[in-house]
């Protein structure tokens, strides 16, 4: 029970701290992932500009297929002054490279889990043409990784919480333990000269030192109630005798008459 109140209470502030710092991370993370777009957005336009100047199409490909390694990005597309498609990469069958420029303004758009980032890849103050990306976050895996992370931390809790519980019952329980056992003595034997274990009782000594004393205290009591009822008692022979004595007396002395 002890185990199972420690292990609870801990698992509940854990699962407290842990889901506030996710939610404040993922949102961190988030930010961060967009701004790291954005920053592919703006290397990819810087070095795809001469290609688009000398309309070198496959130097262009080439400089999109670089941004496989960025494993959330699905799309990446180089569109001409007019809108026309120039150069693609895209990651999956499923991802559909628009034919013409998406009319959407310069700059990232975030929405659902996904965004697009379109910018314009400009040399010497001439517009050549736009840099368009869309890129995917990947939520459920961000997740994962933090229940992996808390479910770790939660087993070397768990660990901890049974070791804590242990030494909580030697010091705690133990006395605990011994205090009821000697009451319950106590109250079925009538027997108080028994006594609470003060052995390995450690911090909670002071509390059996002051439950024997509370026995102390009730054993004089009793003792000394015992002793006034013994008085009593021979106080009310001397009575009886004294009684019996004066009538034992009157008869004599009708006798006599």
């Amino acid at each position: 029970m002890l185990a199972t109140t420690v292990f609870l209470s801990a698992a509940t502030a854990l699962l407290v701290a842990g889901t506030s710092l996710a939610v404040a991370d993922l949102q961190q993370d988030y930010g961060t992932w967009i701004a790291g777009r954005e920053t592919d957005a703006e290397i990819v336009a810087l070095t795809i500009a001469p290609a688009l100047a000398f309309n070198d199409v496959e130097t262009a490909r080439r400089n999109l297929v670089a941004l496989r390694a960025r494993r959330t990005i699905q799309i990446a597309a180089v569109y001409g002054a007019d809108g026309a498609l120039r150069a693609q990469f895209n990651r999956g069958a499923s991802d559909l490279v628009p034919t013409r420029l998406p009319s959407l303004p310069p700059g990232s758009h975030a929405g659902r889990g996904q965004m697009e980032v379109l910018q314009p890849v400009e040399l010497q103050g001439e517009v050549l043409g736009t840099v368009y990306l869309l890129a995917r976050y990947d939520l459920a895996a961000r997740l994962l990784g933090y229940v992996r992370i808390l479910g770790l931390i939660l087993v070397v809790s768990f660990g901890a919480a049974i070791v804590v519980s242990r030494r909580l019952r030697r010091v705690i329980s133990a006395p605990l333990d011994s205090m009821a056992q000697v009451a319950m003595d106590v109250a079925t034997t009538r027997n108080y000269s028994l006594r609470a274990s003060r052995e390995r009782s450690g911090e909670f000594g002071p509390v059996v030192d002051a439950f024997n004393e509370m026995l102390d205290e009730v054993q004089r009591q009793a003792r000394a109630v015992a002793a006034e009822i013994a008085t009593r008692k021979a106080a009310e022979g001397a009575l009886l005798e004294a009684d019996r004595r004066k009538d034992e007396f009157l008869a004599t002395l009708a006798h006599e008459l």
